[in-house]
């Protein structure tokens, strides 16, 4: 059915009505960010200096000063992390549990490929993680991201409010979703995360750390009559950590592993574009940027701790 008659049979002044309005509008010529102001109130117009200019933010965000002083001491575990291994069988767990609604990387393959030949797919990757784990390194295009700017609530014109959406290669989630998941399970089993880490695990959330908070100080107001907070500002702490911070803390427990994902995490870079038709030169980043293996907690910081 047309939109003509479909817009016949809603009632005029509905929410259907409007709803259905506003989605015919928004695919006519309205650009997706608006020009955006400079520090020196001037605008940016074309895509390329949009791009240049959230590029340049989103690049500011991910520095953290940390004014050459060195990571707290922390005990060295009793354990040590086992050999981290690729099977086949989650491999292939892996390919047929991609959501084929998300975006392809920068190599172009889209999820419902990997998705649907995950049977064929998947001793091939198997053998091709195991090599480069191995050696300790992956292919450099596995490292390239197409950073896609989000806005947030607030003025559209304004760049810092867009928070950043990387979008690697497939096969470089896939591989790190298996590394990630073994990383979790020896460090959730040997209770190597602190109990007041909230953000970035499973069955936690920003929700139940709330609740938590509210049961405190709902104790402390009836008990002693008072509850005192002291809140700090962590925005952009996680996206900052050092990269030599985290795998030094890490390499407590798993030094031979996380030497392998040192050499595996140098060299990102990324590429900030509009949308899809407008990419451009890449920007390496001098910190550690957001990836699947970042969402482990890291055992010095936590925003949520």
């Amino acid at each position: 059915m047309g939109v003509g008659p479909r817009l016949a049979q809603l009632p005029s002044g509905t929410r259907a009505f409007w709803s259905l309005a506003k989605a015919v509008q928004g695919n006519f010529c309205q650009p997706a960010i608006p020009p955006l102001h400079r520090e020196d109130d001037s605008l940016a117009h074309t895509a390329k200096e949009k791009a240049d200019l959230l590029g340049c933010l989103f690049a500011s965000n991910l520095t953290l000063d940390d004014r050459g002083r060195s990571p707290p001491t922390i005990s060295r575990c009793d354990s040590s992390m086992p050999e981290i291994t690729f099977r086949q069988r989650a491999v292939r767990k892996a390919l047929s549990s991609l959501d084929i609604h998300k975006s392809s990387g920068p190599d172009g393959i889209p999820p419902i490929v990997l998705r649907t030949c995950a049977p064929e797919l998947a001793p091939v990757l198997t053998r091709l993680f195991r090599y480069l784990y191995s050696l300790g390194t992956v292919p450099k295009c596995w490292k390239t991201a197409l950073i896609h700017p989000i806005p947030k609530k607030g003025d559209r014109s304004d760049p810092s409010n867009y928070r950043p959406i990387a979008i690697t290669s497939l096969f470089s989630k896939i591989m790190e979703s298996i590394v990630n998941c073994q990383l979790l399970r020896y460090l959730e089993g040997h209770q190597l995360i602190s109990d007041y880490q909230y953000g970035f695990r499973r069955g936690r959330s920003a929700g139940d750390l709330l609740v938590y908070l509210t049961h405190r100080w709902a104790e402390a107001i009836e008990s002693k009559g008072e509850a005192l907070a002291v809140c700090l500002d962590s925005e952009s702490l996680r996206s900052g950590v050092a990269q030599s911070t985290a795998l030094e803390a890490s390499s407590l427990w798993a030094s031979r592993e996380i030497t392998r994902l040192d050499l595996q995490l140098s060299g990102r870079s990324e590429h900030q574009g509009r949308h899809r038709r407008s990419m451009f030169r890449p920007k390496t980043r001098k910190r550690w940027g957001p990836t699947r293996l970042c969402s482990i907690p890291d055992p010095i910081s936590s925003a949520y701790q």
